[in-house]
């Protein structure tokens, strides 16, 4: 879904999409999953810096929503190796705080968000349906 994304916006003259803002959900983050993650901590740095390095979008900012206690802890590990100009994009957001408004407008938000623009799941829905044309297309590049 991330690489559909590029092939359907205009994205100007150097190839690139102007920026992405991308929101991270942490409804429902357990311990269990943080032990998950520190057990796979390379991976995890590897995708990181291929967020940071190689990945074919500017980063405008990543939203953290719904925050805990946990994630004091996994930033502990991760922020170090973190560029600093990837750290200042990084914004957190407690459970049941609001402050994602001051940074997004709320037409643009899903309602789950508190937002006005339609739910998650019609969000998932429109965009399945392009990822299922775009998977289409290119199966049928590669069979003639």
């Amino acid at each position: 879904m991330f690489d559909v994304s590029y092939t359907i916006y205009d994205h100007g003259e150097d190839g690139l999409a102007e920026g992405e803002i991308f929101i991270l959900d942490l409804h429902g983050f357990s311990f269990k999953q943080f032990l998950d993650i520190v057990k796979n901590t390379e991976e995890l740095l590897f995708y990181g810096k291929f967020l940071q390095e190689a990945s074919p979008v500017r980063l405008m900012c990543n939203h953290i929503i719904n925050t805990s206690s946990i994630i004091d802890g996994i930033m502990s590990l991760v922020r170090p190796v973190m560029n600093k100009e990837v750290q200042e994009l990084v914004r957190f957001h407690k459970a049941g705080d609001n402050s994602i408004l001051d940074f997004i407008e709320k037409e643009v938000l899903p309602i789950d968000y508190g937002g006005t623009n339609g739910t998650i799941d019609e969000h998932y829905n429109e965009w399945l349906k392009v990822f299922e044309t775009k998977r289409y297309v290119a199966a049928n590049e590669f069979t003639s």
